[in-house]
């Protein structure tokens, strides 16, 4: 196991990465089974192609031949179609963004984390409620280039999507009857990848995009929306009409 799934400190809840781990769980056992299904078929082409070539003779030997091979060379290359080196990295940059929620101070912020979108199979990475007001951060974590355009930024060649975060900022809103802005923490694992972003990020596409290392500068250093008090009403009502999106974070949630 490449990460650990991070339970938070004082003023948090939910746990980063679980859900991901879950996925992580599902899709590595779908891969074993589609492994073991290819060897067994690997097998009984072999079986079956060694029965009908010992019947054969002659120019049809080699057309078995040839047409055996072609087909386990195709049994062994087939794979599965579940990523999960895709979900151990999505945990990894949860589990990496609660690690840096957590200097945002607990007295004044109450930090969320893994949540499940009501009505939706998609969950929210964090969520975070403090003097600035609500904001819904996706974590990112790339190995390739960053690139920052006019109008977007890129991993590579693939456009940085921002589409569900500022949909699930939509649902908050909604939920909770205050703004939420959207936000995505970058963490990059090469430094040769390092986009050079300021300090601030940068908005795209309807969305604040900015190095995980410099998030809880930027929340901390906006416009005091928020009292105390409404911070803590707005967390009663997190806990209200939000779940956490895992099923074993479930067992543990606390409604105070």
């Amino acid at each position: 196991m490449l990460f650990r799934p991070y339970p938070g400190g004082v003023g948090s809840r939910g746990i980063a990465g679980e859900s991901a781990r879950e996925g992580y769980q599902h899709a590595r056992g779908r891969r074993r089974r589609k492994d073991g299904l290819r060897v067994t078929l690997a097998a009984g082409v072999v079986a079956a192609g060694w029965l009908v070539y010992r019947m054969a003779a002659g120019e049809r030997r080699l057309v078995i031949e040839g047409s055996l091979a072609l087909l386990l060379v195709g049994v062994l290359l087939w794979r599965g179609d579940s990523d999960t080196k895709r979900w151990l990295r999505g945990a990894g940059g949860e589990v990496a963004t609660a690690s840096v929620l957590e200097e945002l101070p607990p007295k004044r912020w109450e930090i969320f984390h893994d949540l499940a979108v009501p009505g939706s199979k998609a969950n929210i990475d964090h969520l975070a409620i403090g003097p600035t007001g609500v904001w819904v951060i996706d974590s990112k974590t790339t190995r390739a280039p960053v690139r920052i355009g006019v109008l977007s930024v890129r991993f590579g060649e693939r456009r940085l999507e921002t589409d569900a975060v500022r949909w699930q900022a939509e649902i908050v809103g909604e939920r909770l009857g205050v703004k939420a802005r959207p936000v995505i923490a970058i963490h990059c694992d090469s430094p040769a990848g390092a986009p050079r972003f300021s300090r601030q990020g940068v908005r795209r596409g309807g969305a604040r995009i900015i190095l995980a290392g410099d998030l809880t500068r930027r929340l901390e250093r906006g416009r005091r929306r928020l009292r105390r008090g409404d911070v803590q009403s707005l967390a009663g009502d997190v806990l209200e009409h939000f779940r956490p999106a895992s099923a074993s974070a479930r067992q543990n949630w606390v409604r105070d």
